[in-house]
């Protein structure tokens, strides 16, 4: 885990940012057969960005429908006028990553 800059923030944000760092980890538990580890990244400046990525299987995001867990993410995200991003292809892994507003 590598952290940068991180300092208390107003609770619906630390609340929406840890429920989707820890469904994203355990959807790498789950699915990412093959990974050898989980890398989790947080840095706070004018934006709280955070990453989980890890090296498994990978999917055709195109392939997962708008429900189930990766619709959760977003819409915690989006709640608190965040985004979340997903960059994953077979045989290269998943980075589950996004960025939060803090003005």
């Amino acid at each position: 885990m590598r952290a940068s800059g991180l300092t208390r923030l107003p609770k619906e944000i630390e609340t929406a940012v840890y429920f989707t760092c820890l469904e994203a980890v355990q959807n790498a538990v789950k699915h990412a057969g093959g990974a050898t580890g989980v890398w989790i990244s947080l840095v706070q400046e004018r934006t709280l960005r955070f990453e989980i990525l890890d090296d498994g299987a990978g999917f055709h995001p195109s392939a997962v429908t708008a429900e189930g867990s990766l619709r959760n993410m977003a819409d915690r995200l989006e709640a608190i006028g965040g985004r979340l991003s997903i960059d994953s292809a077979p045989g290269r892994g998943t980075r589950v990553s996004g960025v939060v507003p803090l003005v």
